[in-house]
């Protein structure tokens, strides 16, 4: 489980994985009161833990909107609606399609980032709200 205890209302909490993945699912336990909190995948190369980088390092869905964001310049890229508590969130990465999916509550909302580099790329978490809380799954 990730939780922001301290920090204050800003882009300074992040969490990457240790093991590359193709897949990983996370429950959101307390989006906090805007739901600031981005669920994606990154390279761990230039990856900082104390600063924003979900418009810097990797691929992102946005829980506040569920919009879109990367390094590569998309930014508020509408794509689901509001990701709410309970909701569990996959996300899905092809390295044979250079593809991130993301499935929100068991409804497969399709192809988000196409076109993504040919390299081994990592679950992440970004929160900003201090309280906001997310479990990882599997």
């Amino acid at each position: 489980m990730a939780t922001k205890v301290s920090g204050g209302d800003s882009w300074n909490a992040a969490v990457i994985g240790t093991i590359p993945n193709q897949s990983f699912k996370v429950k959101i336990l307390n989006r906090g009161y805007r739901g600031f909190i981005l669920v994606g995948m990154a390279p761990q190369q230039g990856f900082h833990p104390e600063e924003c980088n979900f418009n810097k390092r990797g691929w992102y869905l946005y829980c506040a909107d569920g919009s879109l964001y990367s390094q590569g310049g998309i930014s508020n890229r509408s794509f689901a609606s509001a990701i709410m508590n309970t909701s569990v969130i996959e996300v899905m990465f092809s390295r044979e399609r250079r593809e991130i999916s993301f499935v929100i509550d068991g409804v497969n909302k399709g192809v988000a980032f196409t076109n993504l580099p040919p390299q081994d790329l990592f679950p992440t978490l970004e929160i900003r709200d201090n309280q906001s809380s997310v479990q990882l799954l599997a």
